[in-house]
């Protein structure tokens, strides 16, 4: 890509990234989106998949807005820009965009997307627990930047409300004893972020403002290294993860029909016996969780807990996302983040 297209693909993913729940009115807009005309911007980002269109989307209804944030003028020009642009350069934008949506923005996009698909009154009741063992669109997260907590938006963490938690990613190596050597083995190593020439494990914690920490409880996310993904979705969801030509897809233990990524999806529901995997002190929090005191309640016999996103390319890795209790997660985020005797805070 060139400077140009590379600036309008940041402009349009940073839109996106900023919002928590996609703009005002979306399932509406979702759905006069087919009406756009053929060759209008919309009709080419929606055509380059849900993510683009809701970028462009969420960039097009903030520049309308009177809200002001840095970047909005670069946003009117770039909307206004895009009205002008060849149809070959329009698809070849929308496309980049989808491309390049990161891994915990991804799973933000497809609960948004579950959300809107749903029938109204449904959206209104839902209780946001997930039936046992669903194959769907719903968690996830982030393995990149800084060791420093950052205070994010919440998008990178499904279900939290705006500007309320606390982000902290990516952790030393000597951290991961934390897990058994089985489940710490898996766990993606990449460079760090910040420059220096070492690796770090690829693992985020966030955390709720304590107005919601009792409902919410705080969200752990570990990346998985690609040679492992079949490996771990079979040892905790007791599913067949094969490869054919390049891509992923599930075959169901009963020899029913395959599950193929498009381009991704999200298994949630773990065995409580196999929560045990992830060590005593992750197991507890688990336990512990809002999530799992409700699966409990209702007799569920997997724990909606825990959850795995997997890519359908076989080159990328997968990213679980577990729910923790507060307190036990706390205690967890002080050995992870503490560096040389020192907590980053």
């Amino acid at each position: 890509m060139d400077q140009t297209t590379n600036t309008q693909v940041s402009l349009l993913l940073k839109r996106l990234s900023a919002s928590a729940r996609g703009p005002k009115g979306l399932a509406d807009l979702w759905k006069k989106a087919p009406q756009a005309a053929a060759n209008s911007a919309e009709n080419v980002f929606l055509e380059a998949g849900f993510g683009a269109w809701l970028a462009y989307t969420c960039t097009k209804r903030a520049t309308e807005n009177k809200e002001k944030f840095n970047g909005k003028a670069a946003c009117c020009h770039l909307v206004a820009d895009l009205g002008k642009q060849p149809l070959e350069y329009l698809r070849s934008l929308a496309a980049a965009v989808e491309r390049e949506i990161d891994a915990p923005t991804k799973v933000k996009v497809k609960e948004i997307k579950t959300r809107i698909d749903m029938p109204q009154h449904k959206r209104r009741h839902d209780s946001g627990h997930a039936a046992p063992v669903t194959i769907s669109s719903l968690s996830a997260a982030p393995g990149s930047a800084d060791c420093h907590p950052t205070h994010e938006n919440t998008g990178d963490f499904p279900g939290y409300p705006a500007d309320s938690k606390q982000v902290l990613v990516n952790t030393s190596l000597d951290a991961v004893d934390l897990f058994p050597p089985d489940f710490s083995d898996t766990i993606k190593r990449i460079p760090d972020p910040r420059g220096v020439n070492k690796l770090v494990a690829a693992i985020s914690m966030g955390f709720p403002r304590s107005e919601y920490a009792d409902r919410m409880g705080c969200q752990m996310t570990i990346e998985i290294a690609e040679n492992q993904v079949e490996w771990i979705v079979g040892k905790l969801f007791n599913l067949r993860v094969e490869t054919t030509e390049g891509l992923r897809y599930i075959r169901m233990s009963d020899g029913g029909p395959h599950v193929l990524p498009n381009p991704d999806l999200v298994i949630r529901g773990c065995p409580f016996g196999e929560i045990s995997f992830f060590g005593p002190e992750v197991q507890r929090a688990i336990e512990t969780s809002p999530v799992s005191l409700a699966d409990v309640k209702r007799k569920a016999p997997r724990a909606s807990a825990v959850s795995i996103l997997i890519h359908h390319r076989a080159g990328d890795g997968a990213t679980i996302n577990l729910s923790l209790g507060v307190w036990e997660g706390t205690e967890i985020k002080k050995r992870l983040y503490t560096y040389s005797g020192r907590q980053k805070v």
